[in-house]
C-alpha cells in the first residue's frame, strides 16, 4: 500500500514525512509530534516496516490525544496485532 502525504487522527490531519536518518545515532524507525501535527516515518526501512510504523505513531498520537496513557509496550503490542489483521485482510 502506498503510504499517503496526509492522514486524519480524530479530525486533526497530520503530514506524514519520510525522513532518512542522521549521522547522531537518531535510527527510530518513526516518530510522531502531538503539537505540531506530524508523523515522521524513517525512509530506509522495507515498506513492511514503514507500514507498521505509521500504525505505531498513529497508536501514539490516538493515545497523546484520548490521554489513554498507554506504555510503550503496549504500543508495540497494539501495532502488531493491528498490523497483522489489516495486512491478512487486505485492508493496508
Amino acid at each position: 500500500m502506498k503510504i499517503p502525504n496526509k492522514i486524519n487522527i480524530l479530525g486533526r490531519i497530520y503530514m506524514i514525512i519520510f525522513y532518512e536518518p542522521d549521522d547522531q545515532g537518531n535510527d527510530n524507525l518513526g516518530t510522531h509530534w502531538l503539537r505540531y501535527t506530524k508523523i515522521y516515518i524513517n525512509n530506509q526501512q522495507d515498506q513492511q516496516a514503514k507500514e507498521s510504523s505509521l500504525i505505531h505513531e498513529i497508536i501514539h498520537a490516538i493515545n497523546g490525544l484520548l490521554d489513554i496513557d498507554l506504555k510503550e509496550a503496549q504500543t508495540r503490542r497494539l501495532e502488531a496485532g493491528l498490523y497483522q489483521v489489516l495486512k491478512e485482510n487486505k485492508l493496508f
